[in-house]
């Protein structure tokens, strides 16, 4: 039988008829002789063969070079079609489920995305007729992509460039801080508290390694300050809030570690590891005052005719409470005391009033970039008091409300996952239990 691409021509013994019945005698050794019906070549690659008419196409899909009827990748496959034929033109059939289906003439690489059989052939006015390969199957399955992101503090492993993964297959993933951080936690799909594990692809999964650093305040014995929020650890790019209390016959100063800072209180943004800070008093100047106004919780004071630690005695103040969005205020403290946002009054002796807002906590969903936004997402519970808090779920706002857990803020953002409660529409609420977690 001869072989593709050869025709039999006869046997050794010069017998022509295929096939042929003998009788078994002393010598019974024939051989058949087959001639190529065109001229063939052979191409080689990477320890793959092909034999083939000369200037037959040939596929390469990814680089890697065809020699089956069926080739399966993942994410994409980018086409190239060859010829050893000086002067072919190369024409091609994409088969899809969908879509046109007309030979194209072959320019360039193309890239597909789906299902998709390769048909190619080439034309010459050296052949009588184009010279057709077989066509080749593409399988491509879709692949799933890691996103891993550090704000700061830290680097993720496997980085940005390793990200397109075989459904299925296992991750080892890696945070790593850097000198004067520490890891926290992970959040976003990866649901592990180490820095390092395995992650099995099974879907699209993102997630941030969140790193960490202390604040240290020197102490002064002339004052003591405040921290809010007050962590054990602070997340790159938190906002943190210090405020210096002089003691009685003292007046605040400056900052020392922040290029000598005179704002009381100082809000900085926390971007190097180990900030060390350390509150500056002085003595009261005769006929002056000193006047300390604390926000705590989220919001503000706004203050006009005054500026400075100290002010002379009889300045007019004005004070304005200004709540952060989704807070209120709540009241004065201290040396004055009432409900009203806006004081107004002279300074006669040395005070410290508080300004006092709510600090309610906050629902948000992870910002990250996956291919399926449609799919679960996490929702995170940002708050700026330590300790427990509970969660509850409903289906409508009116309730009723059930415990779905709860939570242990240690840095000032939760997670609450995916897996959901099984429902279309679900509300969240938290509550604080206790308020006793050691910073």
């Amino acid at each position: 039988l001869p072989g593709r691409y050869y025709v039999f021509t006869g046997w050794s013994d010069g017998h022509s008829q295929n096939p042929r019945v003998v009788s078994i005698g002393r010598n019974n050794t024939y051989s058949a002789n087959f001639t190529p019906t065109t001229e063939l070549e052979i191409i080689e690659w990477n320890g793959l063969r092909r034999l083939a008419p000369k200037g037959m196409p040939s596929i390469w899909v990814n680089g890697q070079f065809v020699t089956n009827r069926q080739v399966r990748v993942f994410g994409e496959a980018r086409v190239e079609i060859r010829t050893t034929m000086q002067g072919g033109v190369i024409s091609y059939i994409l088969k899809r489920s969908a879509g046109r289906n007309s030979p194209q003439i072959y320019s360039s690489p193309f890239t597909i995305r789906d299902v998709s059989t390769v048909t190619a052939s080439v034309w010459s006015t050296r052949l009588p007729e184009p010279f057709e390969a077989d066509p080749v199957e593409i399988i491509v399955e879709r692949s799933v992509n890691l996103t891993l992101l550090s704000k700061g503090g830290g680097a993720v492993y496997p980085g940005v460039y390793e990200r397109s993964y075989h459904r299925g297959q296992t991750v080892q993933v890696r945070a790593q801080p850097l000198f004067g951080w520490e890891f926290l936690t992970w959040i976003g799909d990866l649901n592990m508290s180490s820095p390092t594990g395995q992650v099995v692809m099974d879907q699209d999964k993102c997630a941030e390694a969140v790193f960490g650093t202390p604040l240290e305040i020197e102490q002064s014995p002339d004052g003591s300050s405040e921290v809010s929020p007050n962590y054990r650890s602070f997340r790159y790019g938190d906002l943190i809030r210090v405020s210096a209390i002089p003691k009685k016959g003292n007046a605040f100063a400056l900052w020392q570690g922040f290029s000598n800072v005179t704002d009381n209180p100082f809000t900085f943004e926390v971007s190097s590891a180990l900030p060390k800070l350390r509150p500056l008093f002085l003595p009261v100047r005769t006929g002056w005052a000193a006047l300390t106004v604390i926000p705590h919780g989220e919001g503000k004071v706004e203050l006009r005719g005054f500026q400075g630690g100290q002010v002379p005695i009889g300045t007019l103040v004005t004070l304005s409470a200004v709540a952060s969005q989704r807070q209120e205020f709540l009241g004065w403290s201290g040396d004055i005391t009432g409900q009203m946002p806006n004081l107004t009054f002279r300074i006669q002796t040395n005070m410290v009033i508080r300004a006092l807002f709510s600090q309610r906590p906050i629902f948000a969903f992870q910002e990250c970039d996956k291919e399926d936004p449609a799919g679960p997402q996490a929702l995170l519970f940002h708050a700026s008091v330590p300790g427990l808090f509970g969660i509850e779920t409903a289906h409508d706002l009116a309730g009723p409300w059930s415990r779905h857990t709860n939570l242990v803020n240690r840095w000032g953002i939760m997670q609450i996952g995916p897996p959901w409660p099984p429902a279309s529409k679900v509300y969240f609420r938290g509550n604080a239990l206790t308020n006793v977690l050691t910073p």
